[in-house]
């Protein structure tokens, strides 16, 4: 599969994934202890036929990991790590491109896989050797101007800079933004609403009030229409 990935995607090494996948899962556990469960390194999503002898397509979605972030911020490393994805590598086999696999890989399949982990983010960068950066432009993402990193956003409020020896765009997928219809208040499962602000937002449930001290807290009155 890593193999497939990196013979359609430029900058994608398939060099020792397994070892690689096992030394960053180990780092992740670490930060994690004590923390709750570390998310996976690295995950790959493929798209085959019903008896999975053809590939279709695949991607690879990394947690990411800050060797020097963990040692001075492992709070923000987890925060980091928990809700970010990084598309590590996205290809789909010649014969199927064009009928939008590669926009379902990304904005369902990844997508839905981030969301059910707690992830809110995708993050990722196309080199310029690819030339697909308007596929991301038109999949919806947040497009960077060119060589240009990844802004600060909320909660972990972390900018990623751009590696100057590197040419191409970097992009990103506002999960929450983009399927708040698809997530539930974690305190009366009713309806969220997001709402969006210079750091990337957040969601709010129409219950939440902001009490005499200031806190915002759920309230458990009966919403509006006399719903429970």
């Amino acid at each position: 599969m890593h193999a497939a990935v990196a013979r359609a995607v430029v900058g994608y090494s398939a060099k020792d994934p397994v070892p690689a996948k096992a030394r960053r899962q180990a780092h992740l556990d670490a930060i994690f202890r004590g923390h709750g469960r570390a998310p996976a390194a690295s995950t790959v999503l493929a798209a085959t036929d019903q008896k999975g002898n053809e590939l279709y397509g695949a991607v690879v979605l990394d947690a990411p990991f800050y060797a020097t972030l963990a040692v001075q911020d492992p709070e923000r490393a987890r925060a980091l790590a928990q809700l970010h994805r990084v598309v590590a590598g996205l290809f789909v086999a010649d014969a199927y491109r064009g009928d939008g696999l590669g926009t379902y890989l990304l904005c369902e399949i990844a997508a839905g896989h981030a969301l059910e982990r707690g992830a809110r983010y995708l993050d990722g960068f196309v080199d310029d050797r690819n030339g697909s950066a308007d596929f991301y432009r038109t999949a919806g993402l947040t497009v960077m101007a060119h060589n240009t990193g990844l802004p600060s956003r909320r909660p972990s409020l972390t900018a990623l800079e751009h590696h100057q020896e590197l040419d191409g765009h970097w992009f990103y997928l506002d999960l929450w933004a983009t399927y708040v219809d698809r997530m539930r208040c974690k305190e009366c499962a009713g309806e969220l609403t997001f709402v969006p602000d210079d750091l990337g937002g957040d969601l709010r449930c129409p219950r939440t009030r902001v009490d005499e001290v200031g806190r915002l807290v759920h309230d458990v009155r009966p919403a509006p229409g006399g719903q429970p």
